[in-house]
């Protein structure tokens, strides 16, 4: 296990231990723009047989960074080097900010993931093809991933919505942190880009759930 994922590991650990008798904070993950891949879109974008190529694992379990990026092609602007997430997913999801949005020309929505109906469609540029979507571009709405022991500990569950700020402020940063629990699932908070740059919150930093 490298340092940096021991170092989770001790941290996490004690934050519930922590919780359990009443001092609740957990750590934040600021999400850039990315994108998750059906396997038809796979090879739409990068070739036949093409298989994606994990370079890193994520906090979330099962989750990892691939080697892969794309080009978003909105109707206004373009942005380039946009990294893909593993797993292949079902249905094809690009997560962007509010200023990503603006800037490609796409009406903002903000969903949970997975939660695709309804959103804006994009077209995406890979290096053996162009493919286009009719809907999956979503803002990710604010929310704490828990496993169900974590939960447990913090006294929540899955649907819950909680209050969060950052050490030294009077007033939540945020009210409307959707709590999210499964197996699989690993105790942090997930925000975008604009969202940390508006609280003046960093990746890494440990917040507190009011």
């Amino acid at each position: 296990m490298e340092r940096s994922e021991l170092y989770k590991v001790v941290r996490n650990s004690l934050l519930v231990e922590l919780a359990k008798i009443g001092d609740k904070n957990v750590p934040v993950s600021i999400l850039n723009r990315h994108i998750l891949l059906s396997r038809a879109d796979v090879i739409g974008l990068f070739g036949a047989g093409y298989q994606l190529r994990p370079i890193k694992e994520m906090s979330q379990s099962g989750q990892f960074v691939c080697e892969e990026k794309i080009t978003l092609l909105g109707l206004r602007g373009t942005i380039a080097d946009v990294r893909v997430i593993g797993p292949e997913c079902q249905q094809t999801q690009v997560e962007v900010s509010f200023t990503d949005s603006q800037l490609l020309g796409i009406k903002p929505v903000v969903r949970m993931s997975g939660s695709l109906l309804g959103t804006p469609g994009i077209r995406v540029s890979g290096p053996a093809g162009v493919i286009s979507l009719h809907y999956g571009v979503i803002i990710p709405a604010r929310h704490l991933h828990m496993s169900n022991e974590q939960a447990a500990a913090y006294g929540l569950k899955d649907g819950d919505t909680v209050k969060i700020r950052k050490s030294g402020m009077q007033i939540p940063a945020f009210d409307d942190v959707a709590v999210c629990t499964g197996k699989n699932q690993n105790i942090e908070v997930h925000l975008n880009t604009d969202d940390g740059t508006s609280a003046g919150i960093n990746c890494g930093e440990i917040v507190e759930i009011m």
